[in-house]
């Protein structure tokens, strides 16, 4: 919701709000990944969007895709023993 209550951004489907894990009350990239699945519908019949001729709900569903999140990106590069790598971080 987007009424100037930041407490309330982030509802999940049954209601309950979405929790920030970090240690200072923000939220990670991994909570914005979870929360998006969570909205993730099941089926064609649950989805608002139309499709082209020849596509439909199936055509977009990839539902083992996980993302790289910044923190193991950043620790991928600071880990790495390749000057490049040091260098890019």
């Amino acid at each position: 919701y987007w009424d100037d209550d930041p407490s309330n951004d982030f509802v999940l489907p049954d209601g309950s709000s979405l929790n920030p894990t970090k240690e200072d009350g923000n939220f990670t990239d991994r909570d914005y990944f979870r929360f998006g699945q969570k909205w993730n519908v099941s089926s064609a019949e649950e989805s608002l969007f139309t499709y082209a001729s020849g596509t439909s709900w199936e055509d977009y569903q990839h539902l083992d895709f996980m993302p790289k999140f910044l923190d193991e990106l950043i620790e991928q590069y600071e880990t790495s023993t390749d000057s490049a790598d040091k260098a890019f971080i």
